[in-house]
């Protein structure tokens, strides 16, 4: 059993397994499909912002249109029934008979529909004009909770609901006033004065208008999102159409180049052949060119795999693979690289594990995996391959005990052309491409790609893909019959 090291300090996922929203044969539309809604989502997001700033402005504009001269009405008429209360009004019809009684509203003094009502400083009411019936109809008028507010001195407002449909519907909301009162004499606090308006109608506008902002916001929101995914998708046209000149350049760009690379090489190479009858410098400069066209050459497959795989006319193959057959090739092919830079390569496939997917593309995704491996390694270093089952998945993890990378560079790996140390990478040859070409592999077969590593310590690749048991192998192998493959070509 191979042993896989710990890599628990430092993980960084690159997540590729593609969901509804997504289709893995579609990359292009993938991208921009994730752009569209990212788009569509800030539209949204800057439609909603502005809709609930001038929303909440608006209510309380109205609120204040319509509530302020009633809270101004009130604050005199409080005035008005405290200097009564402290002075004990005469002229003031009163239920109490106390030295000091609760003015109650009288014509051409308070107005008729003002509810008063005395409370205590300790916030006990101990008058009110109305009879224990209307109390009781309008207790919320005679909580005590505003008139504790104030006890200590000032005044405060508020709103409070009753309910009430029938006789005192008037009523169902009102606006309450509450002031302080001195003693007549100024040596304490006499108690709190509450006076009240109603305002149901007032308050009915504002839960009407309320009601309205939120329908039409709503309905906002929505057309905002149907309008930015619409102009999103007119923005991104020509982005569209760049990004697919730019993929279809690069692939045709690298087709023709892989022709006159090649040529070059074995020109070179054939007049090596003869070095014993060349100078030492000349020999040296052929081999620089050896060298150089080789990366060259490198670099042009990895871009034009790459833009293939990009394209959405790419058809990935699907066949029944084995990764336990798969690692055991690719450790053979890298016997040869891990011995010249001292490296063990080791292999840990103990039974097969099926997988339906294109062969090739598979196979170089694990080579670029272990040739990483390899190269990023030290003398006397391993590299292990690994190739298990999890459930339903196939787990190919490999491993290595090499350098490392550091936590401000793993995430960014798998980007194209990203390398860390240039310097190393260009005398290994490697381009920074090999890590994408890995991430879009592994999308075209909906899986997952995972990198973990640590510094000094190494790094572990692991790619899950989906395992095809007995009975669904089957079924995959009665979907290749003559019948099957004329219903799906349409003959």
């Amino acid at each position: 059993m191979t042993i896989i090291p710990r890599f628990d300090a430092m993980r960084s996922k690159i997540r590729t397994r593609v969901g509804l929203s997504a289709d893995p044969r579609r990359p292009s539309r993938a991208l921009f499909s994730g752009i569209r809604r990212r788009l569509t989502l800030w539209y949204a997001a800057v439609i909603a912002v502005a809709l609930i700033v001038g929303g909440v402005v608006l209510y309380f504009e109205v609120q204040q249109d319509l509530l302020g001269p009633i809270n101004s009405t009130l604050a005199n008429q409080a005035q008005t029934a405290a200097e009564c209360w402290q002075i004990n009004c005469e002229n003031i019809p009163t239920f109490l008979t106390t030295p000091n009684p609760c003015p109650a509203p009288a014509e051409n003094f308070l107005e008729p529909s003002l509810l008063v009502a005395c409370f205590s400083p300790s916030g006990q009411l101990v008058g009110t004009y109305m009879g224990r019936r209307e109390q009781i109809a309008l207790a919320p008028f005679f909580r005590p909770s505003i008139a504790k507010a104030v006890s200590g001195g000032g005044s405060a407002s508020d709103t409070v609901t009753t309910g009430n449909q029938g006789e005192f519907g008037e009523y169902a909301s009102i606006q309450r006033y509450a002031l302080a009162v001195r003693n007549p004499d100024g040596t304490g606090w006499l108690g709190v004065i509450v006076v009240g308006l109603p305002v149901g109608g007032q308050g009915q506008a504002l839960s009407t208008l309320l009601d309205l902002l939120i329908v039409l916001g709503i309905l906002t929101i929505l057309f905002s999102i149907g309008a930015g995914l619409f102009l999103a998708s007119r923005a991104l046209a020509p982005a569209k159409i760049a990004y697919a000149r730019q993929r279809d350049f690069i692939a045709d760009a690298s087709h023709e180049l892989r022709t006159p690379l090649t040529m070059l090489r074995s020109t070179v190479e054939f007049v090596l052949r003869g070095k014993d009858h060349l100078a030492p410098d000349d020999i040296a400069l052929l081999e620089d060119t050896v060298l150089e066209t080789t990366h060259l050459t490198q670099l042009a497959n990895n871009m034009l795999d790459l833009a293939r795989l990009d394209s959405d006319t790419f058809h990935v193959e699907e066949e029944v693979i084995d990764m336990a057959d798969l690692a055991t090739e690719v450790g053979r092919w890298s016997q040869a690289l891990a011995r010249e830079g001292g490296v063990t390569v080791t292999v840990d496939a103990p039974e097969p594990i099926l997988v339906l997917g294109d062969g090739s593309l598979l196979q170089q995704a694990v080579l670029v995996l272990v040739d990483n491996g390899i190269k990023y390694n030290r003398p006397g270093g391993r590299v292990d391959v690994r190739v298990s089952r999890v459930g339903h998945d196939a787990i190919i993890v490999v491993a290595d005990t090499g350098i490392g990378v550091a936590p401000e560079h793993l995430a960014r790996l798998g980007e194209r052309f990203y390398r860390i140390d240039k310097a190393r990478s260009r005398e290994s040859g490697g381009a920074g491409l090999g890590l994408s070409i890995v991430r879009s592999v592994i999308a075209r077969h909906n899986g997952i790609f995972d990198l973990a590593s640590q510094p000094g310590i190494g790094t572990k690749a692991t790619i899950r893909l989906a395992a095809i048991s007995d009975g669904r192998l089957r079924t995959v192998e009665d979907d290749r019959s003559p019948e099957a493959e004329a219903v799906a070509s349409g003959r």
